[in-house]
């Protein structure tokens, strides 16, 4: 598989929304199909799960359709086998996105699940079991603007309406990251006969999908 190189890499994030599209099932299946009646999308829509009952681990992960048929479409890349069954929801597609040209670099947070002792009165070495994963996170740097960008005022308004921000990071051979933030306030950082440079940190909301071109 070809590494990532940091150039010609496009982050955007979602500016418009479609109508919801009603979900009657989804399966839990390795990728997942859902059943939308009539729901009109094209391949390589992204959009967002909402409103979601029974099957809560999908509540505002971000999916880009594949495979589509009248009333089904394809999850590419997320894997539901061991999520609960799905009753009822909706998913929103983004319509159009503003690219985030000021983008200088991207970083998702992971790590190591949490650690649990089990160990018991009969133990001589502290016995482990792996607990939750930690809270994943997207950090942008940016170049520093003197007016915000459009793409920078989505993000500013997602935070004073305490909402979220869906983010496509398209790769320079077209592989895509896609995945829901509630984001924080933008950092910048200004020193003398520099250029001005800041941040950008979001909470990720589902999973990081990350899936081939």
């Amino acid at each position: 598989m070809p590494n990532v190189k940091g150039r010609g890499i496009r982050v955007e994030i979602a500016a418009t929304f479609g109508t919801a599209k009603v979900v009657t099932a989804v399966t839990k299946a390795n990728p997942s199909v859902a059943t939308s009646t009539a729901h009109a999308m094209t391949v390589n829509t992204v959009g967002y799960f909402d409103g979601v009952a029974g099957m809560v681990q999908l509540e505002k992960q971000a999916c880009r359709v594949k495979n589509p048929t009248a009333n089904n479409f394809e999850l590419q890349g997320l894997n539901t086998t061991q999520y609960s069954d799905y009753i009822s929801g909706n998913f929103i597609p983004v319509v159009t996105w503003q690219t985030l040209a000021e983008a200088t670099s991207y970083r998702f947070g992971g790590g190591s699940a949490e650690k649990l002792n089990a160990t018991r009165l009969i133990d001589i070495v502290t016995q482990e079991e792996l607990g939750n994963l930690p809270a994943d996170a997207l950090n942008l740097g940016l170049l520093a603007q003197d007016t915000p960008s459009a793409a920078m005022m989505l993000f500013e308004s997602a935070v004073q309406t305490q909402g979220i921000c869906i983010v496509r990071i398209t790769l320079g051979n077209g592989a895509v990251r896609v995945c829901t933030i509630e984001p924080g306030l933008p950092g910048e950082d200004v020193q003398q006969g520099q250029l001005g440079t800041g941040s950008l940190d979001g909470a990720v909301k589902g999973l990081v999908l990350k899936l081939a071109a």
